[in-house]
């Protein structure tokens, strides 16, 4: 036993003289713009009001809007807080409450000026514009332009404006303040045969200005949101949003769904990494990817599983602020033309659901790179022409009465502590299977399009319950499946919560929790400013073996912002690590 003690300690002893990690400058909540001591939040539907404010007191949270479509808050910090201090501290106090929580993200323009010289709309030939015009022009729809807003005095967009709003000031002024905005709106709606200057591909819809960005370009997950519910809710049957970081936040894919169960699409831009920015599909947002005049993948575009479609998106010739004309690249450019053919689908036939014109959209694709659905082009490079003619052949919904067959053969396996994966064999329809939704015990998990789903928020040596249901387009729900129970093995060892607990002007109190008993430290150090990094150099230790620990950090100066990382080892010599987090001595 003594050796075994030894050995224990003799790890503990290693683990607190690792060399500092190196830490990328967090940025403090002291900018002058609001937006950036913002959270989001979105509780459970069991939560009462009393309960939600309760919460906000408990973290000093000041209310700074709302989004109701989405049931969303978005939350000022106080001064005295980091926005990550005060995530740190609801997702370990206040889980049970929350559906929902991130940083107010902030979105870059995803935009590559170029030569302005150039005088020719290669794009419109190449996926075959004049071909749908035969046919659609966009006449009688309404698009939304979530972006800088719109020079609305453009001569070859003035007729066709409508209202919108500014949500980066809440006022009614939507003039561009960037530039960014009035390239988009011509790429998607620039007023068609009129003798003037440029065409967009629905050059006949009324375009609606949505600002969500500050004076640099730059935008916000709850500007987004809110701009998308907003157009919704008036009718747009696109909103396009080409700023990058979008497949990051879960309130612009809840708002994606919101506008898709109004019948209407968000169409955003893949991103210009030129690498793959490691997001995941999102089954209500619609990203294209850029193409050059040769079919082949701008340099500059993004690609990866959130891919959905391509289109043109280089030297793309548009509107730019002040009345003139000039040549534009990026995805900012191969979003509006996607969203312009997906406008131009509903034109050439309005009976038409959302899930319709997706397939049609990718349907009528011209397949690039691999057979079929590849994360460079997704489902092929846009082709207008083909799409509003096969939009014109495809019949709308009709009344469907008969729900489809029970899915069959559901199991379940259990391959983590914290995943379990679900397997069925398809339902059966007589118009055609929209879905899935899975069950765990009575509880609606989510809803697939797959005959897989993956649950993720299972915890180890636990047992679970699952069944599934196919539904159809009218909303028509099979009879359960079989049961499918599963036990997850024991969870490996691991830091399941950490917050700063309290605070003073020299002192925080951080707790942090394992699965199992433990052993650990909590480094620190100040944070660094941007462009600077931080070396967590300071540490405080608790070397007593326990689920719970509570370590206080002290000599610490008032109003200053720290990071800190939590190193705990187990009793058996597993190593475990936070992420890195920040918070901010009081005054």
């Amino acid at each position: 036993m003594k050796e075994r003690a030894m050995v224990v300690a003799m790890g503990l002893i290693a683990l607190l003289l690792m060399l500092p990690l190196p830490l990328d400058a967090a940025s403090d909540n002291s900018s002058a713009d609001p937006h950036d001591a913002f959270i989001i939040v979105k509780f459970k539907p069991s939560v009462s009001s009393a309960k939600r404010q309760d919460v906000f007191r408990r973290h000093r949270l000041k209310a700074a809007g709302e989004i109701k479509q989405l049931g969303v808050h978005v939350m000022q910090v106080s001064d005295e807080d980091t926005r990550e201090e005060v995530l740190d501290r609801l997702r370990a106090k206040e889980k049970d409450k929350l559906e929902l929580m991130e940083i107010d993200g902030r979105c870059e323009p995803i935009a590559i000026l170029n030569d302005p010289s150039i005088s020719s709309q290669w794009h419109h030939t190449k996926i075959n514009s004049a071909l749908a015009w035969d046919h659609a022009t966009g006449a009688n729809l309404t698009v939304g332009i979530a972006d800088t807003g719109v020079d609305a005095s453009h001569p070859d967009l003035a007729a066709h404006m409508v209202p919108g709003w500014n949500f980066y000031d809440n006022t009614s002024d939507t003039s561009d303040v960037h530039g960014h905005g009035t390239k988009v709106a011509g790429t998607q709606a620039a007023i068609g045969n009129n003798a003037l200057q440029v065409a967009g591909l629905a050059w006949d819809a009324k375009i609606m200005p949505l600002r969500v960005s500050d004076a640099s370009g730059y935008a916000y997950y709850s500007t987004i949101s809110n701009a998308i519910t907003y157009a919704a809710d008036r009718g747009a049957k696109t909103v396009n949003v080409s700023f990058g970081g979008v497949c990051q936040s879960s309130t612009i894919a809840s708002a994606g769904n919101y506008m898709r169960n109004k019948n209407g699409w968000v169409v955003v831009g893949a991103d210009n990494t030129g690498g793959d920015p490691g997001c995941a599909s999102v089954p209500d947002l619609l990203f294209a990817s850029a193409t050059d005049s040769n079919d082949a993948k701008a340099s500059f575009s993004s690609y990866g599983n959130h891919v959905d479609i391509a289109a043109p998106g280089v030297s793309i010739l548009t509107t730019t602020r002040g009345g003139g004309t000039g040549s534009v690249s990026g995805t900012s450019f191969s979003s509006p033309v996607t969203a312009g053919v997906v406008t131009l689908i509903w034109s050439a036939n309005p009976t038409l659901t959302s899930d319709q014109v997706e397939d049609i959209l990718f349907r009528s694709a011209k397949d690039l790179g691999a057979a079929g659905w590849d994360p460079y082009f997704g489902w092929g490079r846009v082709d207008a022409g083909a799409a509003v003619a096969l939009a014109k052949s495809t019949s709308g919904p009709t009344l469907d009465t008969t729900a489809p067959s029970a899915p069959t053969n559901l199991t379940a396996s259990a391959p983590e502590s914290t995943k379990v994966n679900l397997s069925w064999g398809a339902s059966v329809d007589d118009v055609g299977v929209t879905g899935y939704q899975v069950f765990r015990g009575s509880a609606l998990l989510g809803t697939t399009t797959a005959t897989t789903y993956t649950d993720t928020t299972v915890t180890g040596s636990t047992t679970y319950s699952y069944t599934t249901k196919g539904y159809d387009a009218a909303n028509n729900v099979s009879l359960a499946s079989n049961v499918a129970t599963v036990t997850t093995p024991q969870a490996p060892f691991s830091i399941t919560s950490y917050a700063v607990t309290s605070k003073t002007s020299s002192t925080a109190t951080i707790t942090w929790t394992s699965n199992t008993p433990s052993t650990g430290a909590v480094w620190y150090g100040l944070t660094g400013r941007k462009g600077k990094t931080t070396t967590l150099s300071l540490s405080a230790t608790d070397s007593i073996s326990a689920t719970t620990h509570t370590v206080v950090l002290s000599g610490l100066t008032r109003a200053t912002s720290y990071s800190y990382q939590v190193r705990a080892q187990s009793s058996t010599g597993e190593i475990a690590n936070s992420t890195t987090s920040t918070f901010k001595t009081t005054r």
